[in-house]
């Protein structure tokens, strides 16, 4: 399971931010989505963030950490 993270965490670093944001933003299950965030890195995650509705930005970094 942790190799199938991994790899999913892979691919939304290669992925166009703006295109990350969108899918990430459209996900239901914010479990996921927190895992995902931890496991980017972090110029990458900076990026999805601010490219995200401040909303779900705000609600995604208030469980990150």
């Amino acid at each position: 399971q942790f190799q199938d993270l991994m790899e999913i965490v892979k691919i939304y670093e290669n992925m166009n931010g703006d295109e990350a944001a969108a899918i990430l933003s459209q996900m239901e299950d914010t479990e996921k989505v927190i895992l995902i965030f931890k496991n980017l890195k972090k110029e990458k995650a900076a990026e999805i963030l601010g490219l995200m509705n401040p909303s779900n930005a705000a609600d995604i970094l208030s469980q990150l950490y």
